[in-house]
């Protein structure tokens, strides 16, 4: 299917769009970086949808993987005739190959949609009630289709920090909680739709019995729903805004880490004098999460930028001592830092990289490698 025109051919289906990602972000890129899509919190990773692809090789060699290695097959299952090596080109950068051609899954797409949220006072509540949630799979968690949330400097930094007070008690005026989760909802028909909404709200009056604690729904006005329903979400525009740059930094974690992760990236933006902004997202029903901090600063101020690189090597640091994986490391902080822990990785990835690419031809990319 050619990705121009999937409306055309499957009006009732959808590709799995990038979310959260610059306006220039394609499906395939983000497959190929193991993205985040707009229905990551149902179907996993942007990887996971991988079925197939074309490589050209730094040989001249064209290779194709899945079920698509067969001559006349269809790209229908990834797992092809043997072992399969696809992962070598996923998170590869471009280092072992370059894509020509890939298959990627389409969801459903229906008509009956709304978001819900939940304010809670701390990062531990929205880590725990959405869990909760997303743990009824083969139902209600089936219809979340994307489960994001996190802390008020969230909505303080999508404007020009010279124009906004800097202070809790202004946006707790205007009903914006402490930490929130929001659930996007996909639903085939109204009575489903209705269903899974009221079942999530039950859910919240069983976990405040449980704890004691009093999460609220945050109720969003028609707009603000609409708003965040749009895809793709271009939430790289507005934190540009606060003082003319901003650097996302996303880890991958267990979910039962996120509020601890959450915290660390919280307390260490305070101490390096950014404003503490955070971002935390579900994958497949909870199985993960992709914590992000997003660092306000100037980038035309070299203090500012040797700040942002200090606080990063840090939080790597930190993240790494508890086995939390950044998604796309950098070749100055992240790359170097994991791969000195993981030696016998990084080992065997060169092998591979000097099996496919002997004249070590192809870009090093940001993986550190030759």
């Amino acid at each position: 299917m050619s990705l121009s025109c999937p409306e055309e051919y499957y009006p009732d289906w959808a590709p799995p769009v990038p979310d959260g990602a610059p306006p220039a972000a394609t499906v395939v890129g983000d497959a190929l970086e193991r993205g985040f899509s707009m229905v990551t919190a149902r179907y996993g990773p942007q990887a996971d949808m991988v079925l197939g692809m074309e490589i050209v090789l730094p040989t001249g060699e064209i290779v194709r993987t899945g079920s698509w290695s067969l001559p006349g097959a269809k790209p229908f299952y990834r797992w092809g005739l043997g072992p399969n090596f696809d992962g070598l080109f996923l998170g590869a950068q471009g280092t072992m190959g370059v894509i020509t051609k890939l298959a990627i899954k389409i969801v459903p797409h229906p008509h009956h949609k709304t978001i819900i949220a939940y304010g809670m006072d701390n990062p531990y509540d929205m880590q725990d009630f959405t869990l909760e949630v997303s743990k009824y799979e083969l139902g209600i968690a089936d219809h979340l289709v994307m489960v994001q949330g996190g802390n008020w400097p969230l909505v303080m930094t999508r404007w020009p920090k010279e124009k906004v007070p800097t202070d809790y008690e202004f946006y707790k005026k205007l009903g914006i909680p402490r930490w929130w989760m929001n659930f996007e909802i996909w639903c085939h028909s109204k009575e489903e739709l209705d269903f899974t909404v009221n079942k999530i709200h039950e859910l919240a009056k069983e976990y405040n019995a449980k704890t004691g604690h009093e999460i609220k729904e945050w109720k969003l006005h028609p707009k603000q729903i609409q708003s965040r329903l749009r895809k793709p979400n271009k939430i790289a525009i507005p934190y540009s805004l606060w003082n003319a740059g901003f650097l996302f930094i996303t880890v991958y974690a267990p979910w039962k880490e996120c509020a601890e992760v959450s915290e660390i990236y919280v307390q260490k933006l305070e101490e390096y004098g950014f404003p503490p902004v955070m971002w935390v997202a579900s994958i497949d029903h909870c199985r993960q999460a992709i914590c992000m901090p997003i660092v306000c600063f100037d980038y035309t101020d070299p203090e500012d930028v040797r700040r942002v690189q200090d606080f990063n090597r840090e939080t790597t640091e930190i993240l790494l001592d508890k086995g939390c994986l950044n998604y796309r490391p950098d070749p100055y902080v992240h790359a170097p830092l994991t791969f000195a822990r993981a030696k016998g990785y990084y080992d065997m990835l060169l092998k591979f990289k000097k099996l496919l690419d002997p004249n070590m031809i192809m870009h090093p990319g940001r993986l550190c490698m030759p």
